[in-house]
């Protein structure tokens, strides 16, 4: 067995297949960073997206832990198989990376695995995004981008690389810059020069809905020359787009490439849970005065203590105070018709972000209030 790119391609007779977006790592150094990054060892499961030769999957392997070497393309799974057929440590899987069930890897292995890989250049961004969201815990995801891609998911706030792409990487894990390596380190060597990035998947997410996240941070980044108001109008409507910036205490005047990722979940609790709480106070025939912010929970009150009713989004939990028994049953039946777009095939409900509503009866109506 041997762990040399330029040896393998010469026993085999192979030919890089540019379809494929096969480049071959040959640089020493990358490896060992790549290895490094991994931290893992004996009793940890590795999954390695393209496998490819194996030069790196053997380098995994002798590392102590287990290593399921993922390959699509046949030429390579012969290599893998005629070369590491024997290895007890390694497994050979021929699946695809963007359906593989990654979450039965971590079942099976009884702890959060490690992914790594080389990705292919012109499918790397769908492959990423699927192991972030895949519901299975994992450990590290050690990553070979294009630099330039690489760039864009480290780029701080404010700094002109940072996008969309940045705040949803972060959105689901932290990432960090574990190396970059030239083109002359693969075979054949590519247009570009690459990097190795390490990210560590968040414990907890944020608790905002992924998809309305995506929405709104995608929104904001839509025109970039335009402030984040005019941007967020031209997906979302206008008012509610004021009502949530003032929600979230963020000037409209800033661009969507100044906010954190934290500032990011604030304006889309805002933004999808103000909205729908707004209409349910209109339709109800409730009065929203005011709205101001407390830590993390959105709070509507009108200053009247006396006949006011307080919902807690999350689980249904509505908490009355000096409503009549009409006025509650119709509040109630538009808070549910407010918030039906979230429920859950077990019946209970899962609301982008947690909020505290208070809303009060209007001053000129007298059959709101006991």
């Amino acid at each position: 067995m041997t762990t040399d790119a330029h040896a393998l391609i010469k026993k085999y007779g192979l030919r890089a297949k540019k379809s494929w977006g096969q480049n071959f790592l040959v640089d020493e150094r990358a490896y060992r960073e790549i290895v490094h990054a991994c931290a893992a060892g004996e009793g940890d499961t590795i999954v390695e997206i393209g496998a490819g030769l194996g030069t790196l999957t053997a380098r995994l392997a002798a590392t102590g832990a287990q290593v399921v070497a993922v390959e699509r393309e046949r030429d390579m799974l012969e290599v893998l198989r005629a070369e590491h057929g024997g290895n007890a440590r390694i497994e050979v899987v021929e699946a695809n990376a963007l359906t593989f069930d990654y979450a039965a890897v971590a079942a099976r292995a009884g702890r959060p695995p490690v992914i790594v890989g080389n990705l292919p250049y012109q499918i790397a961004s769908p492959i990423l995004f699927r192991l972030l969201e895949t519901p299975a815990r994992l450990a590290r995801i050690v990553v070979m981008l294009q630099k330039e891609m690489a760039d864009r998911i480290v780029a701080p706030p404010g700094e002109k690389a940072y996008g969309a792409l940045s705040v949803m990487v972060r959105f689901y894990g932290e990432p960090k810059l574990v190396c970059r390596v030239r083109a002359g380190g693969f075979v054949p060597a590519p247009r570009v020069d690459s990097a190795v990035l390490r990210i560590v998947p968040h414990e907890k997410r944020l608790d905002v809905g992924d998809a309305q996240f995506s929405k709104v941070v995608h929104a904001a980044f839509g025109q970039r020359r335009k402030t984040l108001r005019n941007a967020l109008s031209a997906v979302f409507d206008g008012a509610t787009v004021d009502r949530a910036l003032a929600t979230a205490a963020i000037d409209g005047m800033r661009r969507g490439e100044t906010l954190s990722v934290a500032e990011f979940a604030t304006l889309t609790t805002a933004l999808g849970g103000g909205d729908a709480l707004a209409r349910l106070c209109h339709d109800a025939g409730l009065a929203r005065v005011e709205l101001r912010r407390i830590g993390t929970t959105l709070l509507y009150d009108d200053g009247d203590d006396a006949c006011d009713a307080a919902f807690v989004g999350g689980p249904v939990a509505l908490a009355w105070s000096r409503f009549d028994a009409a006025t509650r049953a119709r509040v109630r039946a538009k808070y549910l018709a407010a918030i039906a777009p979230w429920r859950q095939p077990d019946g209970g409900y899962r609301i982008p972000g947690e909020f505290v509503v208070v809303v009060a009866a209007r001053p000129d109506s007298t059959d709101h209030a006991a």
